[in-house]
């Protein structure tokens, strides 16, 4: 019978023992248990011996107390302010740099007590088991008193405490831990059965028949173990460790963990042993350089084991065990000696040879000694070691002292009140890289008070200076480096904070105190802590607050050196709020500044190259006395600027060091600064060659593929040429060019070191490794990367981006929160993306999860999360654009078109938006080569397809739904339908393409969009052919948890073969897109269709519009027609052309002709004002007592009329639009206004029912109304035509923004998009959409052509932006936008019902650009103020131009010019008045943010006329500080709150608000002037009656049956117009104009106003004809003789003959009659539009001569895009208008005061022969149109 039978039959025959009574049952206890032992493990880190240490010394494992812990990482010892008494040790933020590790081998209990770094912070602890964060371990500790937290039940395992993952803000301290293990509860004598495989790879060292033996150490049970068999049921004594015995000394056996011993429990097992070489012989060599002196030994000691020592010989060999880890020694004196680069090594079976370097502990330092007063004499300077005073070195100057590497040593001399500095420091750090120093001794200054804190500073005592504490602050050694010099230790008080603080001047506690004998500075270096600085001067009227450092939002770490100005006689105190200062020098400098014609040009010296740096010496008087800064910058071999150090320490002489990003030739030339002082510029160094060391590869990461084999991924080096790849330390491979190598035939369950090493010509690098155990089975490693558009980057702390847990441990968390990150179906992502490798070449997969929300929150439907598998992935922490191909199962935003009758999905039918579903997207055609050209938008397509279909299942027709659940906050206007809060999503790759489905948990239905494979493979193997990345994501404001989490592979070969691609079809979608309504009779016709094909177009009367003609898919078919009066009916007819094809797998469902009827309706109110008020009926007449409706008014205004909106709200519940075609004309625009006898504004109330107005026509005018209320998600104005003007119209309360420029139809080119628009004198306040995204104040943004500018206008409380120019990659760059002369603030914030104020949204004030996009925007003469984010914002747009304008208090950047990929900048500025006070508590120490790239000209925007904030104050280039005295009033709360008014004019009105004074120089900052708002005159209501029911001509609609303009009104409107122009000086040129339908005589008074003024009166008779004069042009004449000037025009006029009018035959031929045929005596202007079509043709103007029967030529105008032509008239009489392709080469007959052009002439001559300016000269000769061109005999008016 076997011993393991005999076992089972005694325990079978004891229980029926018991059973049969035969046994007494008291006896179990005696026999059957053993009683579970408990063993406890404690470590507390407070009982730690403090001497020797510092704070933040390393913390190791020497120091643990129990070797039952250990570190892993690195840790720091956390001391009191005394240094006598450890608090804790503080384990590293940063993921996977610290934790302390046990292992548990039962059950256990762990508490831990733990702290926060400081009072009043947070501190996360979490604990891991086997590599993973456990679930709910997070425990949260605040200040430092400390929390003690119990984690029971901990089963068998290891585990690790931990700062918890994901948490990045700050550290956590280790006070002490306690584990109390039970072991298992074992019965005495109880076994365990399993199987132990042996595996020889010993390659014959074992000999036959030795075998392995499993010794018990308690009671001393042995088994044996046959090699190289699987031993099968082999019984050990159940809870025993067994000590692992090789089969002879020259073989090593480890389980499967790597130790030579196994712990059995009380279940079966099943385990390994490995058996391997116990010793190698390794080959012993010396590095290049290194030398071992006669007699020195090298030593080998085993770490684990003292007595295993051995020596080494260089060039023999040394036998060294397998496993341990061995530390280097050297006898040799002062050298030290590392083993491979390193102190130890850890011996493998791969270990053949030993590196051994030997470097000199020692350092050679030539010290050069400056005493220019000779105060040393024949003195000595000495240097003494800081902890060894014996090591003590006294030299004279040009010496050099060898000093040990790493020691500080102080300096000395033997000279009384001296002062000697070492490098601007009393102390210097020896390193192996300087080896030159410099010593400065100079006599004491009286006024120069540095104080010797070594002692302490004592509460009650006055230092020098003036300088006292109010408390007790005790000395710490403790070095610290600040802006280059070393200090030697730090005064703290240990426990009293300030008191009072937070901005009040303390009594008590940590606060240092001056009373200043003299005017001077207070230069305090700090260690900076994650709190408020306060400088505080103490005042009769309380504190005044001299600076306000805030270092808790923009957190900065390490020293500081605050410089603070202090006058004579007054009292200041500096504190930190809510902590206890920590200093490490203070210094009351009283000197007065040496002379700056005394200043010595710095002198810079040859720069030297060691490892990556270069050390530039030079020699300048830079700090204290002399210079502020000194500019040390280094320019490429092209003289670009690459990098620059400032340096700000006290001293005559030093070192900059640089650290350049790549190899090349570098120069350095410095430049030393003060303010108010031209700066003073050092010579250029020679070039110095730099050769970029090569770094180890980043990120290695090694996938076992299974077999045997293993993959090695990992990331390009700079400058790499190839990479070497290692096996346990031997090459593999050699010249690999990919980022990636395949290495096969490993041994299963044995662990290799991998290691690539980056490789460029000779030079390699050191190889970064990674170890794996091969396994069977393939694994996949899961990675992480936060990356694309809006995440939050690494140098943001990244918090916002995380994930926890694994895919291993099932309980994987990802999350992208606060709008860091989003989808954007278009272009690129920004995702939060946990993911794995799939090799494309042989592996298939399907990846399924259950994904469950945590938490999102709406914001604009770029938030999602999912399943995503793409071709690469970006850099963790790297906000910028990146563009990848990917397919994605997302929640997301999702639109589709039910197709009702078919019952399905279609491209066709009703409209289902929802705000979140589940859908597919395909994003695809990103290759290199496009990448790489920047075309990636010519190629890059993409497609989201639904996954569900909720809406329509729960009966709901179209509109916007949302099927998630688990949101934050309710869903404005979107409506719930059977929110779920789990999904299961599936990613399936296979041999046809990609598969993604949505599985419904609650009905179990699966729906799957199948994406086919390319006809050149795979999409995703473009940008990567060696890995596919797929994973997990979320995007902007989502948390969600994986679970179920299921990846299988397969490969190629053994999957189903590939599907045919089935055909898709396309719904035919034909269409006419111009307007159903007509202001004009000429009628411009617009189809567009998804197919190629046939069209036909006939009108009411059967006439063809056009017939068969072929119009190609996706583009606009213009043509032009004739309406006739009331509707009109076009009968549309299309056939597809047969062979169409919409995409090579596609062909349209249907190629049957198809035929519409399209309506079209000409119905224009025939009077000259149509009034319109909020009561008005379709019907009504239009009439002051007849009102519209203002739908109808919109629709029927003819050109040069006039809708008068009466006052009152207008309750609305459709969107107004002015259609795309109702247009008016450049002299005879459409004009919507409020009318003038209204007692309040119109106000157009949409009552969150729909958009507001869009305004898609062309030469409108609108007017003096508001407009609120529009629905969530939509705008307040969209203006979409162009030409248009916007005046004094208020945008509020609106659910988008208040008034945004972008195009009508998604189908519009850039020919179609807005343009020239003015936005003038506009406020836009309080719009916010439901998720506080998108709701600007203004923006001109995606789809806007050139030309469009914002004048006068203000944007306050808007919930993101008060201005946006967005523009995206997918509809490419936007015409450049003009904004000046207006305001911006408080934008990010809104107020709720009791007006205070809401955090919103982004809250930048002038939001510029977008997608690093070029735009050349323009900001002029604005000011933006108080905003949450940024002032003026580039956003990325590179080249924007900023001109006089003035940022101020944002609590971001006040300025920011900045791009993410684009690859150059040129930016512009001139006239920016940046600054910050101590009332912007959030921003006031956040400097301007400038990233110039490529071929920036710095000084294009950093120059003498720009004054940028700083951080602690406001200076130009030149050093020239800007003041608050420089404002008029800074008193921003009064300007919020009713300061900022407008002028009646409509300008801005600042109230002296950031008004500047006289003290500014000219051109800087903001000097608010504008365009005052047009003025009408409203003249009698009249209809005009035309009984000519033949005659639709609109020549007609001109004629005089109006009664005659009223004078008076005319008269007085322009008289008040003046008296406004002659108050405000500043306001630029005014137009003031007037329709006038009948007779035109202006009277001399008229013309006496405006003589010599700015302001042009305009006439407008109708149909783009308008007559003008300008005051400047009357500024000479004698107006005594004229009683008024005729100037009324007969459009009717036919008195040309016929024959003579065709001799002259244009495209245009148009007679004008005007009624004064006399000489006007006044220089007249007639503009005449002859029609867009003509731009760029030339305009002719001809004055019919009746006494000779001749037209006679008066000039030519080359006609403007808008069809204008303009010419200068001196007499009426009758007119000839013609347009032609050029200009007539003929002579001008008619003019007056005429000057006939000679030889030699110029314009300029002429002009100034004739004491004129040119510009004057050319407004007389308005036919010129190129001032570089003129003809000898041309005829010229000088009058």
């Amino acid at each position: 019978m076997s011993r393991c039978k005999r076992k089972r039959f005694l325990a079978f025959m004891l229980t029926v023992a018991m059973l049969l009574g035969v046994m007494p049952v008291d006896l179990l206890g005696g026999i059957a248990s053993v009683k579970a032992a408990e063993t406890v493990h404690e470590v507390n880190f407070t009982k730690l011996p403090v001497e020797g240490k510092k704070d933040t010394d390393p913390f190791t494992n020497d120091m643990m107390a129990d070797s039952y812990y250990a570190l892993v990482g690195s840790a720091m010892c956390r001391l009191n302010s005394e240094a006598t008494k450890v608090k804790a040790v503080e384990l590293s933020n940063k993921e996977g740099k610290s934790a302390i590790n046990f292992t548990v081998s039962g059950t256990a209990t762990l508490e831990v007590k733990f702290s926060s770094t400081g009072g009043g912070k947070t501190s996360k602890l979490a604990l891991k088991k086997d590599g993973t964060q456990i679930a709910d371990s997070v425990k949260e500790a605040t200040g430092t008193t400390g929390e003690t937290v119990t984690y029971s039940n901990l089963a068998t395992g290891t585990y690790s405490i931990i700062s918890a993952e994901g948490f990045t803000e700050r550290s956590v301290r280790i006070i002490s831990i306690k584990v109390t293990e039970t072991s298992q509860d074992v019965p005495a004598g109880a076994t365990v059965s399993g199987n132990i495989a042996v595996v020889d790879n010993t390659n014959g060292l074992v000999q036959e028949g030795q075998k392995v033996s499993l010794t018990a150490a308690e009671n001393k049970d042995t088994v044996e173990l046959a090699v190289g068999v699987e031993n099968e049921d082999i019984t050990l004594s159940a809870g025993t460790k067994y000590n692992i015995v090789a089969p002879n000394e020259n073989v090593r056996a480890v389980a499967e963990d790597g130790k030579t011993t196994i712990t059995t429990g009380t279940e079966a097992f099943s385990t390994t042993i490995t058996l391997g070489k116990a010793k190698v012989e390794a080959l012993v060599k010396l590095a290049e350089g290194s030398e071992l002196e006669n007699g020195a030994t090298l030593t080998l000691i085993n770490t684990a084991d003292a007595g295993d020592t051995v020596q080494l010989t260089p060039n023999g060999t040394v036998p060294l065990k397998v496993g341990a880890t061995y530390e280097i020694s050297t006898s040799m004196a002062l050298a030290d000696a590392k083993v491979n680069g390193e102190k130890t090594v850890t011996v493998t079976e791969e270990t053949t040879e030993l590196i051994i370097s030997i470097e000199s502990t020692q350092v050679a330092t030539t010290i050069t000694v400056k005493d220019a007063d000779g105060l040393l004499g024949d003195g000595a300077v000495t240097l003494t070691n800081m902890k060894d005073t014996a090591d003590v070195h006294s030299f004279k100057s040009g010496e050099a002292v060898s000093l040990t590497i790493g020691e500080v040593y102080k300096v000395s001399c033997a000279v009384n009140n001296a002062i000697i500095k070492i490098n601007n420091s009393t102390i210097y750090k020896a390193s192996r890289e300087t080896t030159n120093a410099n010593v400065v001794i100079s006599a004491k200054d009286a006024d120069l008070h540095e104080l010797d804190l070594s002692g302490g500073l004592l509460k009650g005592q006055t230092y020098e200076g003036g300088i006292s504490v109010l408390a007790d602050m005790p000395y710490t050694s403790n070095t610290l480096e600040a802006c280059g010099v070393l200090y030697e230790g730090t005064v703290q008080t240990p426990k009293e904070n300030p008191s009072p603080n937070n901005g009040a001047i303390p009594t008590t506690g940590a606060a240092v105190k001056l009373v200043a004998e003299k005017a001077g500075k207070l230069k305090v270096t700090v260690s900076l802590v994650s709190k408020v600085y306060y400088f505080l001067e103490e005042t009769a009227n309380g504190p005044k607050e001299v600076l306000k450092f805030d270092n808790t939002t923009n957190t900065q770490t390490g020293g500081k050196v605050l410089i603070l100005p202090v006058e004579a006689g007054k009292t200041y105190y500096l504190y930190t709020h809510g902590s206890k200062i920590k200093m490490y020098g203070i210094t009351v400098d009283y000197r007065t500044s040496l002379d700056w014609n005394k200043i010595e040009t710095p002198v810079l010296g040859t720069p030297s190259v060691k490892g990556g740096t270069i050390s530039v010496p030079y020699t300048a008087q830079v700090g204290g006395i002399y210079a502020e800064t000194l500019d040390v910058t280094m320019y490429d071999a092209n003289g670009k600027a690459v990098n620059k150090q400032s340096i700000t320490a006290e001293g005559e002489s030093g070192v900059a060091e640089f650290t350049p990003a790549a190899s090349g030739t570098y120069s350095f030339k410095a430049e030393l600064i003060r303010t108010g002082e031209a700066s003073e510029v050092s010579n250029t160094t020679t070039s110095v060659n730099f050769v970029l060391p090569m770094a180890t590869p980043a990120g290695l990461n090694a996938e076992n593929k299974g077999h045997g084999n293993v993959k090695l991924t990992w990331q390009a080096v700079p400058e790499a040429e190839n990479y070497t790849v290692y096996v346990d330390g031997k090459v593999y491979a050699e010249g690999v060019t990919k980022l990636l190598q395949k290495i096969s035939g490993l041994t299963v369950g044995q662990e290799y070191t991998f290691g690539v090493a980056a490789v460029r010509g000779n030079d390699i690098s050191k190889p970064a490794e990674v170890k794996l155990t091969i396994t069977e089975d393939a694994v996949k490693t899961w990675n992480y990367s936060a990356f694309g558009s809006s995440v939050d980057t690494m140098s943001e702390g990244g918090k916002n981006n995380g994930f926890s847990g694994s895919y291993d441990t099932q309980d994987l968390k990802v999350w992208s929160m606060n709008s860091k990150g989003k989808l954007v179906p278009n272009s690129t992502d920004g995702v939060a993306f946990y993911y794995t490798t799939i090799d494309p070449e042989t592996e298939n997969f399907t990846l399924s999860a259950d994904v469950t929300v945590d938490s999102w929150k709406f914001t604009n439907g770029q938030e999602g999360f999912g399943l995503m598998v793409a071709d690469r992935v970006g850099e963790n922490g790297s906000g910028n654009s990146f563009w990848n191909n990917s397919y994605m199962v997302s929640a997301t935003k999702v639109e589709y078109f039910w197709d009702a009758e078919a019952g399905q999905v279609s491209d066709a039918g009703d409209k289902y938006t929802m705000k979140l579903g589940v859908g597919s997207q395909e994003k695809i055609g990103v290759t290199p080569e496009n990448l790489a050209a920047d075309t990636v938008v010519d190629d890059f397509q993409t497609a989201m397809r639904t996954l569900e279909t909720s809406a329509v299942a729960s009966g709901q027709g179209a509109g916007t739904y949302n099927m998630v659940g688990g949101y934050e906050a309710a869903l404005k206007d979107i409506t719930d339908v059977n929110p779920q809060t789990t999904f299961h999503m599936t990613i399936q790759r296979n041999n046809t393409g990609y598969f993604l489905s949505y599985t419904n948990a609650a009905t179990g239905e699966t729906v799957t969009n199948k994406y086919y494979h390319g006809d050149n493979g795979d999409e995703l193997t473009r940008l990567d052919e060696n890995n596919i990345y797929v994973g997990f994501y979320a995007s902007r404001s989502a948390k969600v948890s994986f679970s179920n989490m299921s990846l299988t592979t397969v490969a190629p070969e053994n999957d189903a073969p590939a599907e045919a691609r089935p055909i898709t079809y396309v719904t035919p979608n034909f269409s006419i897109e111009s307007a159903k309504v007509a202001n004009n009779a000429n009628y411009e016709m617009v189809y567009y269709g998804n197919a190629d094909g046939v069209l036909s177009i006939t009108n009411s009367k059967g006439e063809a519009v056009v017939s068969g003609q072929h119009v190609d898919a996706k583009t606009k078919f213009r043509v032009n027609t004739v309406l006739e009066q009331g509707s009109n009916t076009f009968a549309v007819e299309f056939t597809p052309d047969a062979d169409y094809k919409p995409a090579k797998y596609s062909l349209l469902s249907s190629y049957d002709t198809v035929k519409i009827d399209f309506n079209v309706t000409y119905n224009v109110k025939d009077r000259s004002y149509i009034y319109v008020s909020p009561d008005g009926r379709s019907y009504g007449s239009g009439a002051k007592d007849d009102p519209v409706d203002i739908y109808t008014a919109v629709k029927s205004a003819a050109p040069g009329r006039t809708i008068l909106l009466k006052g009152g709200t207008y309750a609305l519940d459709k969107t107004v639009i002015v259609e795309r075609g109702v247009n008016g004309t450049a002299d005879a625009k459409i004009y919507m206004i409020a009318d003038p006898e209204a007692a309040t504004r119109p106000v157009l109330d949409f009552q969150g029912r729909c958009a507001g107005m869009i305004l898609a026509g062309d030469y409108w005018y609108f007017q003096g109304f508001d407009v609120t209320r529009s629905a969530n998600a939509q705008k307040g104005i969209q203006v979409s035509g162009s030409y248009n003007t916007v005046d004094n119209v208020m945008t509020y309360k609106n659910g988008n923004t208040g008034l945004q420029i972008s195009r009508y139809k998604s189908t519009d080119n850039w020919e179609d998009w807005p343009s020239h628009n003015l936005i003038l004198n506009c406020t836009s306040y309080l719009n916010a959409d439901a998720g506080y995204e998108d709701a600007d104040g203004f923006a001109a943004k995606l789809t806007v052509a050139d030309g469009n500018v914002f004048d006068g206008c203000i944007a306050a409380y808007n919930a993101d932006d008060g201005w946006d120019l967005f523009a995206k990659v997918e509809t490419g760059a936007i015409g450049q936008v003009t904004i000046q002369n207006s305001v911006a603030f408080k934008n990010g914030y809104v107020l709720d019902e009791n007006g205070q104020e809401v955090d919103a949204g982004n809250g930048n004030g002038f939001k510029m650009g977008g997608s690093s996009i070029s735009g050349q925007h323009i900001l002029r003469n604005s000011v933006s103020f108080g905003n949450k984010a940024k002032g003026i914002d580039s956003n990325s747009c590179p080249d924007i131009e900023a001109y006089s304008s003035t940022s101020y208090n944002n609590e971001s950047f006040n300025v920011a010019f900045y791009t993410n990929d684009a690859k150059n900048t040129a930016f512009i500025a001139k006239g920016i008045l940046s600054f910050k006070d101590s009332s912007n508590a959030a921003g006031q120490t956040v400097a301007e943010q400038f990233k110039p790239k490529g071929t920036q000209e710095t000084s294009a925007y950093e120059n003498a006329m720009n004054y940028y904030w700083r951080g602690e104050n406001s200076t130009n280039s030149e050093g020239i500080a800007a003041t608050a005295e420089w404002f008029q009033n800074m008193d921003m709360n009064s300007a919020i709150h009713g300061g900022i008014r407008r002028n009646t004019d409509g300008t801005i009105n600042m109230n002296g608000f950031l008004a500047v004074t006289s003290a500014v120089p000219a051109g800087v900052g903001a000097r608010m002037t504008g365009t005052p708002s047009a003025v009408f005159t409203v003249a009698a209501d009249v209809v005009n009656n035309d009984d000519d029911d033949d005659d639709d001509d609109d020549n007609n609609s001109g004629s005089s049956a109006a009664p005659a303009v009223d004078w008076t009104d005319v008269s007085n409107s322009v008289q008040d117009k003046v008296a406004e122009m002659m108050k405000n000086p500043a306001i630029a040129s005014v137009n003031m104009n007037f329709v006038c339908s009948g007779e035109v005589k202006v009277p001399q008074n008229v013309l006496n106003t405006i003589k010599g003024t700015k302001l042009t009166v305009a006439f407008h008779s109708g149909n783009g004809v308008a007559l003008s004069i300008s005051g400047q042009d009357l500024k000479n004449k004698d107006l005594s003789k004229i009683q008024n000037i005729d100037l009324t025009v007969d459009q009717t006029s036919n008195t040309i003959p016929a024959n003579v009018v065709s001799a002259k035959s244009g495209t245009v031929n148009r007679q004008l009659g005007i009624r004064d045929t006399g000489s006007f005596g006044v220089n007249v202007n007639i503009h005449v539009n002859v029609g867009k079509d003509n731009s760029g043709k030339s305009a002719n103007l001809y004055r019919y001569n009746t006494k000779k029967g001749r037209l006679e030529y008066c000039g030519s105008f080359t006609v403007t895009s808008t069809g204008q032509s303009m010419f200068a008239l001196k007499r009426g009489g009758n007119y000839l208008v013609t347009v032609t392709d050029r200009r007539p080469s003929e002579s001008i007959w008619y003019t007056e005061g005429g000057y006939t052009v000679k030889s030699g002439d110029t314009l300029s001559k002429i002009a100034k022969r004739n004491h004129m300016t040119l510009a004057q000269l050319l407004r007389r000769n308005v036919q010129i149109t190129n001032q570089n061109v003129i003809r000898v005999g041309q005829k010229l008016n000088l009058d």
